[in-house]
C-alpha cells in the first residue's frame, strides 16, 4: 500500500541529505585552500630565466645533500633527505628516474628543479 510507496522516496531523501552534506564539506574544504595566501618564493627555488647561452649547457651536482626540513625541523612534506647526489647532465639529455615506493624519486627531482633545499656545501654547476 502506502508504506511501499513511501520507501523509494524516503530512500532517495536519505541519499539526498547524505550527499549534500558530503558537497558542503568538500565545497568547504575547497573554498578554505584556494582562500589561503601563496607560498613566498625562498632563496632556493629556480627563476627559470634562460639566456641562448644557458639552452646549451647541462648541469652538474657533485656530492650534493638535499633535506626537506628547514633549520632542522621537519615541514610537512614528509622530511626526506637525499645524500651524495652525484649526477651530470648534458643538454638534450632525457632523464628517466625508477625505482620502489620511497626511495625518492620525486626528491631527485625536485632537488633538480630548485625546489628541494641543498644541506651542507652542495655544489651545482654549469657545464660549459
Amino acid at each position: 500500500g502506502v508504506s511501499t510507496q513511501l520507501l523509494y522516496p524516503i530512500h532517495q531523501l536519505t541519499s539526498l541529505v547524505k550527499f549534500t552534506s558530503e558537497a558542503y564539506v568538500g565545497f568547504d574544504r575547497l573554498v578554505s585552500f584556494l582562500g589561503k595566501a601563496d607560498i613566498p618564493p625562498t632563496p632556493h627555488h629556480v627563476t627559470h630565466e634562460f639566456s641562448p647561452d644557458d639552452l646549451r649547457r647541462g648541469f652538474v651536482i657533485k656530492d650534493g645533500n638535499f633535506d626537506w626540513s628547514k633549520n632542522g625541523q621537519v615541514s610537512g612534506l614528509g622530511g626526506g633527505t637525499l645524500t651524495n647526489i652525484d649526477l651530470s647532465l648534458s643538454n638534450g639529455t632525457i632523464l628517466g628516474v625508477c625505482g620502489p615506493v620511497g626511495a625518492g624519486k620525486s626528491s631527485l627531482i625536485m632537488a633538480i628543479l630548485g625546489e628541494m633545499p641543498p644541506i651542507d656545501d652542495h655544489k651545482k654547476e654549469e657545464n660549459e
